[in-house]
């Protein structure tokens, strides 16, 4: 028997063909992402607290099968009042869990734990009534389960919430995600969960006030009808199971079946067949989602027509609603014509641009953490923990270039000492660069922290306002979107991306740069695939993204051996450092293209 649960629904509503592709479990984009496993484990996390505020709940037990799982919550439900955690529903082909279940008679409170945080008072639809896209999948996931609890229960009153943290309260207690670890739980051979257990103080981590319960009973009922509706429609493709026919577009682009090289099982290829194959395809176009002036017009002719390689975009087609060219369509354009000839692009004023910036040039990357339970006391919901920072500097054209580095290594909170070690470093001479506005972002919101909790001096908070200034950094991101362009690179401008391919394609440089980081670079296709790993605690590990970044920090900080903390460490500057290295590398490319009159 095939059930639809919540997360079915809520991939559905993304596409209704993924349906299909989860329940027969094709290989996905998402499978085994280190991300999503983070926003997981913080989800996680806020719910153990949340749960904590019930302290007369009673669990589930999740070893159970879905079906004992919901028999032995209608026996609990049997009492006249009781809470319950995971309470398991299964109705019509619909199945829930519902994080934490309130039964005081015939009244059944409904309660969901999200992590996403919430300001008092902030509103879930605009004027007309239209619940914000930004809370819409929230809302219709409570919805479903409403829904299929109803249908349990036709004669009780269900009231539904959102149970969020509260973002104008600050967590009281230093270092809270400590208190708590995971642990897996599941039936061998079929299926796991993490669980998360308490080992700190109960009752503090009850006094908690960012833990907010919202009630959502009207946003519930006024989408009640369109989800029943589709609910219906995808219970009715499960048993037999059956693939709803896709709706091809350019939201395929993002699809977490669109798949690299030669899966066997590839749900992207199913749903446009001999259209899949195109390259470069249509669905790399930069911004496409904006082609023809706005609501996808040419974008979806030209796929009603088949017309999916790059190459067959009409020129003339790209603009504005107004009839003009916007920058989008300029670089749209450029990609269109240089990935035709196979050649690089650089913009006429880019030499001009780079010529004029004063040196020292300093290459400078950030690492920082937000939580949904912040690390330190007195911080809010997701606000910023900045740990790191890497800066390459070239003092002058033609000099030796020099590595600087700082990293927090105590478990208090970071951010003065990261702001102070970076004002000592880069001083107020020269040009920061830096790829996209994460740095600029930073030091603002550093400045803004320190202001709130009375931290730093005069001179600390002047030069954070002079280098968080929006023109005080040069953003090499946005330099990149408006002069320079590699087919390697299709519709995309990040860091890795835009390295890699001249990584890949410029064998005197990869050399050079393969030098620099000690590395052989015979054969590496990335240059962030040529990052070493260390043996630690018997498992090889490495850092390869952000996310990765995050979880080396947190095990350096509490890692029980002084060899793990170091090799943690190790880890933590050796990719820190290749962030500022790749943009070297870009800036070394872009200034051989300069020197050629490219």
């Amino acid at each position: 028997m095939q059930y639809l649960s919540k997360s079915d629904y809520k991939l559905a509503r993304t596409c209704p063909t993924k349906l299909y592709y989860k329940k027969l479990h094709y290989p996905a984009l998402t499978d085994g992402s280190a991300f999503m496993e983070l926003l997981e484990e913080d989800g996680y996390l806020f719910e153990a607290l949340a749960k904590l505020h019930y302290p007369d709940g009673v669990a589930i037990d999740e070893t159970l099968s879905l079906e004992e799982s919901a028999a032995t919550t209608l026996v609990a439900l049997q009492a006249e009042q009781v809470t319950l955690f995971e309470a398991t529903f299964i109705s019509a082909g619909k199945l829930v869990r519902v994080d934490i279940l309130v039964k005081d008679g015939n009244v059944f409170d409904l309660i969901e734990v999200k992590s996403k945080s919430y300001t008092p008072g902030e509103q879930f639809r605009n004027k007309s009534g239209t619940v914000f896209s930004a809370w819409l999948p929230y809302l219709e996931d409570v919805a479903f389960q409403a829904l299929v609890l109803q249908e349990c229960f036709p004669a009780a009153e269900i009231r539904p919430f959102l149970l969020l943290p509260d973002s104008s309260q600050a967590i009281s207690i230093e270092q809270i995600r400590t208190w708590f670890q995971f642990d897996v739980v599941g039936r061998a051979g079929e299926w796991a969960r993490r669980l998360v257990l308490v080992t700190g103080d109960v009752a503090l981590l009850q006094q908690e006030p960012i833990v907010i319960t919202v009630a959502v009973g009207a946003e519930v009922a006024a989408l009640a009808a369109d989800v029943r509706q589709f609910t219906a429609r995808l219970i009715d493709s499960l048993n037999p199971l059956r693939r709803i026919p896709p709706r091809l577009s350019h939201r395929c682009a993002s699809c977490e079946y669109r798949l690299e090289g030669g899966a066997e099982r590839n749900g992207f290829v199913e749903c446009w067949r001999e259209l899949a194959s195109a390259q470069p395809h249509l669905l790399d176009l930069y911004y496409l989602s904006e082609t023809g002036g706005g609501g996808t017009p040419l974008a979806s002719e030209l796929i009603a027509q088949g017309t999916v390689h790059l190459f067959d975009v009409p020129i003339e087609r790209l603009r504005k609603k107004d009839g003009s060219v916007g920058k989008r369509n300029q670089r749209q354009i450029v990609q269109i014509e240089y990935s035709r000839a196979g050649r690089e692009w650089l913009g006429a004023e880019l030499p001009d641009l780079l010529a004029g910036l004063a040196y020292p040039l300093h290459f400078l990357d950030f690492e920082t953490a937000r939580y949904v339970l912040p690390s330190h006391a007195s911080l809010k919901p997701y606000a910023l923990e900045a740990f790191q920072w890497s800066c390459h500097t070239l003092a002058a054209p033609g000099a030796a270039l020099q590595h600087t580095e700082w990293i927090n290594r105590e478990p208090t909170f970071p951010n003065e000492r990261f702001a102070r070690s970076l004002m000592a470093h880069l001083g107020t001479a020269g040009t920061v660069l830096a790829w996209a506005a994460h740095e600029s972002m930073t030091l603002r919101q550093i400045a803004e922290q320190l202001a709130e909790r009375n931290l730093g001096d005069p001179a600390l908070h002047e030069w954070l306002a002079t280098l968080g200034a929006k023109d005080r950094i040069v953003d090499m991101n946005a330099l990149t979107i408006g002069h320079y362009f590699h087919p390697l690179m299709r519709g995309q401008t990040s860091l890795k991306v835009v390295a890699d391919a001249i990584w890949r394609t410029q064998p005197e440089l990869r050399a050079r740069f393969a030098t620099l980081l000690g590395v052989e670079e015979a054969g590496a296709a990335s240059l962030y695939k040529t990052l070493p790993s260390r043996l630690i605690a018997g498992q090889l590990c490495t850092i390869q993204n952000g996310t990765d970044a995050l979880r080396a920090y947190q095990s350096m900080l509490f890692a029980t051996s002084p060899a793990d903390r170091t090799a943690w460490q190790d880890l933590l500057r050796q990719y820190c450092r290749l962030d500022t290295l790749a943009m070297v590398l870009v800036w070394e490319r872009w200034a051989e293209l300069s020197a050629a009159g490219a």
